[in-house]
């Protein structure tokens, strides 16, 4: 066979073929070159989803006619000097071919003029250039104020087999919206505009103010809705020079995929399930097993931690000491969770009454002083800051109804689950003590279990979790494993439905603190399942007061919620 080196326009669809997807890349390679020109005001419009028009206009640095026409070279760049800078990028990434690529497959022309920093300099004159095909039909003089203007029409006019394979216009004008949305929400201080087929879409203008958050905050309200933001918290960590900050769901509002999660890397808006099975981590039982937090959050690694260039449209990115900054991310989350305002309680009666099963388990467990009130908005941070409406504040028993309690409180009717109110109390003191293997049996003869061999491995990979919690459990030839011991209330005829729900529920991805506390949640769950008990007055009181004494008194081990309010608004609504 022979070898032929290929024509640099073949080279150049080529490598478009890698950078241009679709529509929507073109549009994230354009405005990122935008953004990292220093511009704060991105304009954004399209035609036919993109196909007939991409039109980007900014008022960044701009180029010389020079520069301008060496942006059409490929591997010509302003980002580096040497291969050894692309392992510190400290601007939206670099490709070196996104410029030449996009305008090998369209009708593309370039305006620019460069800024001055000197106000006195006469601006200078613009620079157009006119290319078909990745072919330069005409570079001329223009006028235009500094900063940089894009057109890009018939985009894959010249590569039908590309355009065979594009989805319809409708799914392209929504992947431009998407990816517009994020880089608005990852470049709060930036004003973006964003036109299809002459209709305004998005505008979203910079909030007056010095505040990152508050410019966040914000930013989320127009771009994710104010529904979205009213389920949000802030969170601020810093450890290093690693930063965390921005909004994170309460754990209350989950969704069943990831499509709530946001998470920026040094303002660019990447996907790393790494880091968001770490923040995952650090909600650890307050949400259910396959549910997923909502999150925006802005992190700053240094340049070398970070490789943006590992994927063709810069979508995922690799991280250097991986295991260091998850445990940073986990306890970023955790201490934003886990943030709250507490008193002293002067009665000493707030003592739980805990039903007979769980009673086994917790033996004389201490009365609290400490009842939670709601804080108050700190004012350094802005008034939009978590006022802790979830959490349960100072509550009043009025009666019981079956298994629920009904509390007043300032904010309304609350009613609690008495199952999933005592089930916190237990975990969370068993969890203090890290210890369910006091009071196990000894089983006669061994309970063999045969498992697949992926389940095999799972397993293996968590006997440590198992053995720490009173289930004495070791390998027994292959795929098969013998349990010699459990806890003393769990039935052992029932261990290998258990041992099958605990590999159902852990997920070797999550932290290790994170699989030890969905693990403990299914023994007790298992061990201390409380029977249905009419509570008296008092006994109900004790139990608020002791729930109201937990690091998380609005979830179950489980995820589920513990009480669920009422408010005046909500009965009224009721009764129209």
């Amino acid at each position: 066979m022979k070898i032929r080196v290929l024509h640099d326009s073949a080279i150049n669809k080529i490598a478009a073929g890698e950078v241009v997807e679709n529509t929507s890349s073109v549009v994230k390679e354009l405005v990122e070159n935008s953004l990292d020109a220093g511009a704060t005001d991105v304009r954004i419009e399209i035609k036919a989803g993109g196909r007939q028009l991409i039109k980007i206009v900014d008022n960044g640095c701009g180029m010389s006619q020079d520069d301008a026409l060496l942006s059409l070279e490929r591997h010509a760049t302003s980002k580096i000097r040497d291969a050894e800078d692309i392992c510190k990028l400290s601007t939206m990434g670099f490709r070196g071919e996104a410029i030449p690529s996009i305008a090998s497959i369209s009708k593309f022309t370039l305006v620019t003029c460069q800024r001055h920093n000197n106000d006195t300099t006469p601006v200078p004159e613009a620079t157009m250039i006119t290319i078909d095909g990745g072919k330069v039909i005409a570079c001329r003089p223009a006028a235009r104020a500094p900063g940089t203007t894009v057109e890009v029409k018939s985009l894959f006019y010249n590569v039908p087999v590309r355009r065979k394979f594009q989805k319809s216009i409708s799914r392209d004008t929504g992947e431009v919206h998407k990816i517009v949305s994020a880089l608005a929400l990852g470049n709060p201080g930036v004003k973006f505009v964003f036109i299809s087929n002459e209709s305004p879409i998005l505008a979203v203008t910079p909030k007056e103010s010095e505040e990152f958050s508050v410019s966040l905050h914000s930013r989320i309200s127009e771009v994710l809705g104010k529904e979205f933001l009213s389920a949000m918290r802030p969170i601020h960590f810093c450890e290093g020079a690693i930063e965390l900050k921005g909004f994170i769901g309460k754990p209350s509002y989950t969704r069943p995929n990831r499509i709530g999660q946001h998470l920026f890397i040094n303002n660019r808006p990447v996907t790393s399930l790494a880091i968001s099975y770490a923040i995952a981590s650090g909600f650890g039982t307050r949400i259910a097993q396959g549910r997923f937090p909502a999150f925006v959050i802005h992190m700053t690694l240094p340049g070398d931690l970070i490789d943006v260039n590992v994927h063709p449209q810069k979508r995922e990115v690799r991280i250097k000491n991986e295991p260091v900054i998850r445990n940073i991310i986990t306890k970023g989350v955790e201490t934003a969770l886990s943030s709250r305002t507490r008193w002293n309680e002067a009665s000493p009666s707030l003592q739980p009454s805990i039903s007979p099963e769980f009673s086994s388990l917790s033996s004389a467990l201490p009365p609290t002083q400490e009842t939670i009130i709601p804080s108050t908005p700190d004012a350094t941070e802005g008034s939009f800051v978590e006022t802790h409406e979830s959490l349960i504040p100072l509550l009043r028993v009025i009666g019981t109804f079956g298994a629920y309690i009904l509390v007043d409180g300032d904010d309304g009717l609350f009613i609690i689950e008495q199952h999933r109110a005592q089930f916190r109390i237990i975990f969370e003191d068993v969890l203090k003590k890290s210890d369910l293997s006091s009071g196990v049996q000894s089983l006669l003869i061994p309970e063999t279990i045969e498992l697949s061999s992926a389940e095999s491995v799972k397993l293996s990979k968590n006997l440590d979790i198992l053995q720490d919690f009173g289930i004495d459990i070791r390998e027994f030839g292959i795929n098969t494993f013998a349990v010699d011991s459990v806890p003393q209330n769990l039935d052992a005829s029932k261990i290998r439905s258990f041992i099958d729900e605990i590999l159902e529920n852990l997920d070797d991805r999550e932290e290790l603190q994170t699989k030890r506390k969905r693990a403990m949640a299914l023994i007790i769950a298992k061990i201390a399942t409380p029977r249905t008990k009419l509570l008296t007055p008092e006994e109900a009181q004790r139990i608020v007061g002791r729930l109201m004494s937990c690091d998380d008194p609005h979830h179950c081990p489980q995820g589920k919620p513990t009480c669920i309010t009422m408010t005046e608004n909500d009965l009224t609504k009721r009764f129209s």
